[in-house]
Formats: structure tokens, C-alpha cells, sequence
């Protein structure tokens, strides 16, 4: 779609890892030694997963600027959680300040099982998905991050392909240029045993 600015914001190579799922390896040490890894394999991005009502502190952050690596904060949560903005505003204004560059709010948002029954049988989905995510957009914004659009989950309990064209086609028409201009794309590359180019 023209309406989306086509920035080319990651490094050509699309090797990257997700960290490990526990939150008792955000130290400088740790940093330097996955660093150090990542580069020797030349990787370029590595998502973690932020912990549940804290930060992930300030010296794991800053030792990835500058590394070559794109660090990407998944904030992970569950799409009906009651979670209050403000808190992942004050994150997002932390992590901007620590030189934090990209961020995700939530996965896989074309599952049931994201939602929960009484979210999901509501008629517009979509929508709903979308008011959560552009307000996490424009919070990243103000602080510098690159907000990412939520994956989807390869075909789902609603096809992602429908789902993202709605989307997209939903935030072209809603959304503020800063918004659209800032937004990157995401998905999960699993094939299912079908060939590369499937769904294509």
C-alpha cells in the first residue's frame, strides 16, 4: 500500500533469535556473552521478553547499542489483559530514554486463545485489536521506538492473511502518518511443511 512509508529499517540479514523465556539473565554479562555469539553467527536481532511488572534493567539494554544487534522488547501480553496503560507508558518512556529502538505488544492476535472466549465472539475483532495496538504505536513513537505489528498466527481461528488485510487496510484510512510512517511489520516463518513461498 502507498500510504506506508517503505523504510528499510533492519539489517538485509533476517537471522535474528528469540532469548530465553525466564528473567534471570538480564545482566551485562550475559549481554556481552549473547552479543559476542550473535555476532560470531551474524545475527542481527534478538527478542526478549519483558517480565511481568518490572523493567528489564538498564545495563542489558545499553550494552546491545552499538553491537550490531537489534534488541526488540516483546511485551507479550495476553490481548484481554487488564494491564494498565500507564505502565507499559512508563516502560516504553524508560526504555526509550536507554536507547531502546523496537517494541511489540502483543502475538498471535487471530488466536481464540490470545482473547479468550467472551473477547473473541465480539463482531469486531479487528478493531479492537487495532485501538490497543495504535495506542502502543503512538506511545512508542513519542519515545524514539519503532512500534511492531502484532504476528500472526500462520492460517489461525481467523486466516491471518484476511486479518492483516483488514488491517492494513483499517489503519491506511484511521491512522496518523506518524503512525503508518513508523509501523513495521512482523510475522512468524513457519511453513507448516508447505514450500517458501506458501501464502505468498
Amino acid at each position: 500500500m502507498d500510504h506506508f512509508k517503505q523504510e528499510k529499517t533492519f539489517s538485509s540479514n533476517k537471522l535474528g533469535f528469540h532469548y530465553f523465556l525466564d528473567d534471570e539473565r538480564f545482566n551485562k554479562e550475559d549481554a556481552h556473552l549473547w552479543i559476542k555469539k550473535l555476532n560470531e553467527i551474524n545475527a542481527k536481532w534478538l527478542v526478549v521478553n519483558n517480565p511481568n511488572k518490572r523493567a528489564i534493567p538498564e545495563e542489558f539494554i545499553k550494552s546491545f547499542l552499538g553491537s550490531g544487534i537489534d534488541l526488540i522488547v516483546n511485551f507479550n501480553q495476553q490481548l484481554n489483559s487488564q494491564n494498565s496503560q500507564s505502565n507499559i507508558r512508563t516502560l516504553l518512556d524508560v526504555y526509550g530514554k536507554w536507547g531502546l529502538k523496537f517494541a511489540c505488544l502483543f502475538e498471535k492476535p487471530n488466536l481464540l486463545s490470545s482473547w479468550g472466549e467472551i473477547e473473541w465472539n465480539k463482531q469486531n475483532i479487528v478493531e479492537i485489536h487495532l485501538n490497543k495496538f495504535i495506542q502502543f504505536a503512538k506511545i512508542c513513537i513519542e519515545n524514539n521506538i519503532k512500534p511492531i505489528f502484532s504476528p500472526l498466527f500462520p492460517g489461525g481461528d481467523y486466516w491471518d492473511l484476511a486479518f492483516l488485510e483488514e488491517s492494513l487496510k483499517t489503519l491506511a484510512s484511521t491512522a496518523s502518518p506518524n503512525v503508518l510512517n513508523n509501523i513495521i511489520l512482523s510475522a512468524f516463518g513457519w511453513t507448516h511443511g508447505h514450500s517458501i513461498e506458501w501464502g505468498s
